[in-house]
């Protein structure tokens, strides 16, 4: 029988490679065990149960096993090296994953080089799923998006690896466990790149936004019926700011703006020259005169007035407003 043993680089080497110790019996064998640089790392020794003569056969068998063995304890340090630079980040990421605990934000780890990316519990909370059940791969990730919105993310994702933004930042829509869409914001940024500049790690997190983007899918709409009823109304509907120094401009006016002084909203949204150039020469003085002293007392204004327009010619006009002091001593009518 012949038995295999390795001991350290710790204990005192004597041996020569292929060479046994003076003192040892003629049933054993000894190599160290050499880093590709000369660095002992250990040493191997083949005992066997019975006497017998060295031959060239074992030395060469036992250097070769040797050689095998050097290249696994490198290679295993070396990872190991690569886990020790991979720690801090993951502390890191635990860290800030227990600080957000709970808050609707969950916590990703993306290795961009080999494609591995681990979510904190948080994060698959969000979808629906347990500690479990969600794989690493980022190619399993992008099957979760929606698919108007995957080229978009990828895209975004990718000028972020190329250094062409600060950070990364996207919404969009992504499937939970059981086949509905929520949106979510994304933010994340490359911590870790080669002496080449190419993206090694990157960290980020994920919240939930469904309830903001419904919101504001609400507002749209009532906006978008508010601007539908104004348009509606015969004549012209309008919010109208003037400074406390002076000046005023239109934050809003209904398509009736066309009818009343042939005018767009871009023509007003500025400044409202260009109605007082509308307004009948011989009725522009008591127009700003009333307009200042509704301003005043803060009184509904109401008056009626001419306007010269380029296609109706002279026309009469009847305008009514009431103003409010706002929170920079303006007027909004």
């Amino acid at each position: 029988m012949a038995i295999l043993a390795c001991t350290d680089a710790d204990a005192a080497w004597q041996a020569v490679d292929g060479t046994p110790p003076a003192d040892s019996q003629p049933w054993s064998i000894e190599c160290p065990v050499r880093a590709a640089d000369g660095r002992l790392l250990g040493g191997l020794r083949l005992l066997h149960g019975q006497a017998r003569d060295v031959t060239d056969e074992d030395s060469q068998a036992l250097k070769d096993l040797a050689g095998l063995a050097a290249t696994a304890i490198e290679q295993r340090h070396a990872l190991s090296g690569e886990r020790e630079g991979e720690d801090p980040w993951r502390e890191e990421a635990r860290k800030l994953s227990l600080a957000i605990a709970g808050s609707g934000t969950g916590v990703w780890d993306r290795n961009v080089v080999t494609g591995e990316i681990t979510y904190s519990p948080g994060w698959k909370a969000l979808l629906g799923y347990s500690e479990s059940e969600l794989t690493t791969r980022i190619e399993d990730a992008y099957t979760r998006l929606h698919p108007d919105d995957l080229n978009y993310v990828r895209a975004v994702m990718q000028d972020h690896f190329d250094g062409k933004t600060d950070s990364y930042e996207v919404e969009h829509r992504i499937r939970c466990k059981d086949g509905s869409y929520k949106w979510i914001c994304s933010r994340g940024k490359v911590i870790s790149r080669d002496n080449a500049g190419k993206a090694l790690r990157m960290m980020g997190t994920t919240t939930d936004i469904s309830a903001v983007r419904a919101m504001s899918e609400r507002l749209k709409q009532t906006a978008d019926l508010v601007v539908n009823l104004t348009d509606a109304v015969p004549g012209l509907v309008f919010q109208c700011w003037s400074a406390p120094e002076g000046g005023s401009l239109f934050s809003y006016v209904s398509a009736g703006i066309w009818d009343m002084f042939e005018l767009t909203a871009d023509d007003v949204r500025a400044s409202t020259t260009a109605i007082e150039q509308r307004i009948h020469p011989e009725d522009l003085a008591a127009y700003r005169a009333s307009l200042q002293k509704a301003a005043a007392a803060l009184t509904p204004w109401h008056m009626e007035f001419r306007v010269c327009l380029p296609v109706q010619g002279v026309r009469w006009r009847q305008g009514d407003a009431s103003p409010r002091r706002d929170a920079d001593s303006g007027v909004v009518w």
